[in-house]
């Protein structure tokens, strides 16, 4: 009992109790099957330590020259509640150091029993026993070190200095590729001389004396398992392993924030600190890059942690220049001599992020070098990653500087549904404040719906990318009777040009392009007997577009004769009773009778025409009645009979344009 009135007393008695009552809890609570008191003696001895620095430099020591608590506590107890409560002590105890203990007195304590202690701690990445049986508790091992990380730039600097990093790739490293051989540039050398039970002979001997704490073996190894498997999505991933890449992230950014105030340093930042910063191209920055960036490889092609992964390559960039060159080449080269395109699409998220962080000219430069490679082997993918580049200068040029290289190709020529979606989306992005035009095309061009009002305000620089793109893909127009049509191919093609087709300025730069639309819906189209014929719908939607308000594009129909004579054979398939082709004429039907109505007004003559051709009474038996389906296209063949009788009754009033967009309600 401590003397009354003696405080040396009182602190001896309060330093032994919090010894005693520390040894009890993990020398005796712990094994015992049922301790329903755990937590009520964690939480006696964690108010000890709260009040007592002594005690706390007490454990750090001696864990530090013996490992017993560390190996049976921490790495192989099967209770994760007991091993997260045991980090947490080892947390407070050394937490309580740093925010108790002087400046001066950290300094020297922390190049002594502290820095000992995390090479004791460290050092249990070599062991194979926790590679092969305890990986699952590798959990708490690991938040431990992100907890004292976090406290502040000399914490994590301190960690670095003991070979975190590079240990940390190793143990990863061994673990996944199931080989202990040594990784080079690991960093500094470990002396774990003091250290007990760690080696594969005393684990060995141990293993017979373990089964009051530790799970059989062949759980063990089930749980190993389960940390490597990965479902086909990519979607499991271990927390285990997650948990070391956000380590690494950690511990590299405080290196560098370290290192890059190291020119206007205050003197409570140690010298020792900022050269250890400094000292990372020399050892673990080789851990992270060896082998052909194996380690890095790994994480990414699995997809664990990329977020994290991003940052670690952000940070190697900023630390040492010539990877800003390398990184970038090398990912390329990596997706180029892949096996499948399948397994690199993780590549092009980790560029993507590069690019949109970095913003530097040389890995931007370097991507778009590898661009016309790339499309050729995974298409979808480069694709992809020229959508989340686009708001790079460099990419958009080098995109409108080689329209011919990628439009054709992956807007129409190529066969995946999801491919020409990408290209149709880049082709708007290209241009400047597009996000008007893009949600216009997504919520109403996409889905074949025409809003009432239209307006875009654009200025002269998006003006001039829009013309330039809307006279590239009008050129193709010409070379479409020699492609595949399918069903599907010109779809993304025609909502593009319409969401372009912004104004009359627009439409009337289809006007010299007729006749090669023509010849795609005659005799390609027009005659097609393909239920829900997207590529005829697009197309009709697009033509009945640029008709509207545009008397330029109506006069070019009404005055060809081939056009008179041919238009009006438009194959249409109905079914009243089948939801599918309802929703496709639905649309379609409204497009055709649609542009037929604008020809009407326009034209007497050729409303003449349509009225004695056979397929205006067709329509007017199988389409007009049903208005409670085809609702527009009713009210559109509605409007051409009042057309047709206001000629018969010779009012020329109602030829103009003006009355075009009225109906019936």
């Amino acid at each position: 009992m401590p003397k009354p009135g003696d405080p040396n007393s009182a602190a001896q008695f309060d330093f032994q109790r919090a010894k005693l009552s520390t040894t009890f809890v993990l020398e005796t609570l712990v094994h015992s099957r049922e301790s329903p008191s755990i937590n009520f003696w964690l939480d006696f001895v964690t108010s000890l330590y709260s009040e007592c620095v002594e005690v706390c430099k007490w454990l750090v020591k001696y864990l530090s020259h013996n490992d017993w608590w560390l190996n049976q506590v921490l790495i192989r107890c099967p209770s994760a509640h007991i091993r997260g409560l045991f980090q947490k002590l080892i947390f407070l105890a050394i937490t309580t150091i740093c925010n108790k203990v002087s400046e001066e007195d950290w300094q020297m304590y922390c190049k002594s029993d502290l820095r000992a202690f995390l090479k004791t701690f460290i050092s249990f990445t070599n062991s194979s026993l926790l590679k092969r049986r305890h990986l699952r508790h590798f959990f708490e091992y690991c938040s431990l070190l992100m907890d004292v990380a976090k406290m502040g730039k000399r914490e994590a600097l301190l960690i670095i200095s003991v070979g975190a990093i590079g240990h940390m790739v190793k143990f990863f490293l061994d673990v996944k590729l199931q080989k202990n051989q040594p990784i080079v540039s690991v960093g500094p050398q470990l002396n774990t001389t003091n250290t007990t039970n760690t080696s594969d002979e005393e684990d060995a001997e141990n293993a017979a004396s373990e089964n009051d704490i530790i799970a059989s073996t062949a759980v063990e190894f089930d749980a190993l398992n389960e940390l490597l498997s990965f479902t086909a999505d990519g979607k499991k991933k271990s927390a285990v392993f997650h948990n070391i890449v956000e380590l690494l992230e950690l511990l590299l950014d405080r290196a560098c924030s370290a290192g890059s105030s190291s020119s206007g340093s205050s003197a409570s930042v140690n010298r020792d600190f900022q050269d250890l910063a400094r000292c990372l191209n020399e050892s673990d920055l080789g851990a992270l890059t060896s082998n052909s960036y194996e380690f890095l490889k790994i994480l990414i092609e699995e997809e664990i942690n990329l977020d994290s992964v991003s940052s670690i390559l952000q940070m190697l960039i900023r630390m040492n220049k010539s990877f800003e060159n390398f990184i970038p080449v090398r990912f390329c080269e990596l997706i180029l001599s892949s096996g499948s395109p399948d397994i690199v699409k993780p590549y092009f998220r980790i560029l993507a992020k590069l690019e949109a962080q970095l913003q530097t000219v040389s890995v931007t430069q370097h991507i778009i070098k590898y661009i016309p490679k790339l499309l050729q082997w995974c298409p979808r993918a480069t694709l992809g990653l020229l959508k989340d580049c686009v708001r790079s200068p460099y990419v958009v040029t080098w995109a409108l500087q080689n329209l011919e290289l990628w439009v054709k190709q992956f807007l129409i020529a190529e066969n995946t549904y999801r491919v020409r979606f990408e290209a149709a989306e880049i082709v708007l992005m290209l241009i400047p404040d597009n996000l008007q035009m893009y949600n216009y095309w997504k919520n109403y061009v996409d889905k074949f719906t025409m809003p009432e009002n239209k307006s875009f305000d654009h200025d002269e620089k998006a003006v001039a990318v829009l013309h330039k793109i809307l006279r590239h893909l009008l050129n193709m127009l010409e070379e479409f009777a020699t492609l595949s049509m399918g069903t599907y191919r010109f779809q993304y093609y025609f909502t593009v040009l319409t969401a372009l087709s912004v104004s009359n300025v627009e439409k009337r730069m289809f006007t010299p392009y007729f006749p090669h639309l023509w010849n795609v819906f005659y005799p390609h189209l027009i005659h097609s007997k393909v239920e829900n014929c997207v590529n005829k719908q697009a197309l009709l939607f697009y033509w009945h577009w640029v008709c509207v308000d545009c008397p330029q594009n109506v006069e070019i129909i009404v005055s060809n004769k081939v056009v008179l004579k041919n238009m009006f054979f438009n194959y249409i398939l109905v079914n009243h009773e089948e939801r599918e082709l309802i929703a496709f004429n639905k649309q379609c039907l409204h497009s055709f009778f649609g542009l037929i109505k604008i020809c009407c007004e326009h034209s007497p003559q050729f409303a003449l025409v349509f009225m004695q051709h056979e397929n205006f009474l067709w329509a007017l038996e199988n389409v007009f009645p049903y208005f409670n389906l085809y609702s527009k296209a009713s009210n559109d063949l509605l409007k051409i009979v009042e057309i047709l009788l206001s000629y018969a009754n010779g009012d020329e009033s109602s030829t103009g344009l003006s009355g075009h967009s009225s109906g019936v309600n």
